[in-house]
């Protein structure tokens, strides 16, 4: 069930972060003064808004159709596909902040991050929302 749920959000993380985290690489080094970067932030952690809202309007009133088309083949998961776009969402943006430390810090520091740390943290939140 646990590998459902996250390959099931692991398809909507690129829906959730609307490749803002490539637009964030290539563009925040050429800002210069700190407000502009900081507007450019905003604008990076707002946008993907845009199509997150939608979707999940889209789920809350279609949740009863979306739940048994996913629970046909396992039942187990009906009452936790609520979960999935949850999930998304946090890996999106949890890809956004990785590129924006990507962009400002040592990248070592944040491969370690994204291999040890990010692994843990996920495997803990699946481990808390399951029990």
């Amino acid at each position: 069930m646990t590998a459902f749920l996250l390959s099931s959000a692991n398809i909507m993380m690129p829906l959730m972060a609307f490749g803002i985290q490539n637009t964030l690489v290539k563009f925040y080094s050429e800002h210069e003064s700190e407000e502009e970067k900081s507007r450019f932030l905003n604008l990076v952690l707002v946008l993907p808004f845009v199509i997150i809202i939608p979707i999940f309007l889209i789920l809350f009133l279609f949740y009863g159709e979306a739940t048994t088309l996913l629970s046909q083949k396992n039942s187990i998961i009906q009452d936790y596909v609520w979960m999935i776009p949850v999930i998304g969402l946090f890996m999106g943006y949890f890809e956004i902040f990785l590129c924006l430390g990507k962009s400002t810090f040592e990248i070592c520091f944040w491969k370690f991050c994204e291999r040890s740390i990010a692994t843990r943290i996920h495997q803990y939140f699946s481990f808390c929302c399951l029990f």
